[in-house]
């Protein structure tokens, strides 16, 4: 007895190679595209909306204890301008018993309790530690341009994620161990002083 067998013909084969190939290559390019989206956005609500931050020194006690995070809400009382201290619109002040972080006059960056408000612009904060804080009984009224955002969250007594170099070196290969320090560099938590 006689098979029937069916034969592909050479240029049917190929053509099927190259739709498959072609098929392979949409995906990978929509997979860079969505990657590349999702790190966009990311980044722009790290620098806009809200940032996290690592609390050290001891003026915040008991509220906040030195090493914890904090997620500091950057849209709190308006939309600034990335970079710069002007906020495009303004639809809130800071309010009595707020946790802010602000920059001092000399430039460092600070946490502390919103204790007096002196009209729209200016607010008075002091560390809920007054013996170990240095705030606005040293230094005077804030400016509320000067407010990075107000705290919304905070978690106490977590194990701080390991240097950039040390993450580099546990991953595998020159390009995993880039993106490790890009990601790293780009959404790591800033340190954030309660004692300037």
């Amino acid at each position: 007895m006689k098979e029937n067998t069916t034969r592909c013909e050479p240029a049917l084969v190929q053509s099927l190679h190259t739709a498959a190939r072609t098929h392979h290559a949409k995906i990978d390019s929509m997979l860079v595209w969505a990657v590349a989206a999702a790190l966009v956005v990311g980044l722009f609500l790290r620098f806009s909306v809200f940032d996290f931050m690592i609390v050290e020194g001891r003026s915040m006690l008991p509220t906040l204890k030195s090493g914890s995070v904090v997620v500091v809400l950057k849209t709190a009382y308006g939309l600034r301008i990335p970079g710069t201290a002007h906020y495009l619109i303004r639809w809130s002040q800071p309010k009595l018993g707020d946790i802010v972080v602000f920059l001092t006059p000399s430039g460092e960056t600070a946490v502390k309790r919103c204790t007096g408000l002196l009209g729209e612009q200016q607010f008075f904060a002091e560390g809920d530690n007054p013996g170990l804080s240095v705030d606005s009984r040293n230094y005077g009224f804030i400016l509320t341009d000067r407010i990075i955002g107000k705290v919304w969250s905070y978690k106490t007594g977590i194990t701080l994620p390991a240097p950039e170099i040390q993450l580099a070196k546990r991953s595998q290969g020159l390009l995993h161990r880039r993106i490790v320090a890009l990601v790293y560099a780009s959404f790591a938590p800033f340190r954030c002083w309660t004692v300037p």
